[in-house]
């Protein structure tokens, strides 16, 4: 009894300094100190709610916002300084093409399925970064209520 309790000791002390030395040489690698980025690497990726938030706290942040909803949903809100261009109009590709293609977009619907296909046709347009807000205005708007 006496051997198989100081051998549960041992393995758990052996277990704890397994795990902190793991934990150290985590925090002390290059990759685990460098920033996390803000948005995808992914030129043409979902961004999530989250990552909007924290970009739109930064007064410097390159990103126009592109609502792509139709009029009546636009009405009962919308995420504050974006742009409005209804995604189901018919002059939608007509005011995209009019937009700077070397700048950052972010775009967004209600949920995210017109805010995909809008992103699909930046892409094919060649506008050089467009992401689509993951889950669209639902998913931004509850996490900021």
């Amino acid at each position: 009894m006496y051997i198989k309790s100081i051998s549960i000791f041992f393995s758990i002390i052996l277990i704890s300094l397994s795990a902190q030395s793991q934990n150290v040489n985590l925090k002390s690698t290059p990759e685990a100190k460098k920033p996390v980025p803000s948005i995808t690497t992914d030129p043409y990726g979902k961004i999530t709610p989250i990552q909007v938030t924290k970009i739109l706290s930064d007064p410097n942040q390159p990103f126009t916002i592109i609502d792509v909803r139709m009029d009546n949903e636009v009405a009962q809100g919308k995420i504050e300084n974006a742009l409005t261009i209804d995604f189901l109009a018919n002059d939608f590709e007509k005011k995209i093409s009019q937009l700077d293609k070397s700048k950052k977009y972010i775009v967004y619907c209600k949920v995210g399925g017109r805010s995909e296909k809008a992103m699909m046709l930046m892409k094919e347009q060649g506008f050089k970064e467009v992401h689509n807000l993951d889950g669209g205005y639902v998913a931004y708007r509850s996490l900021i209520k």
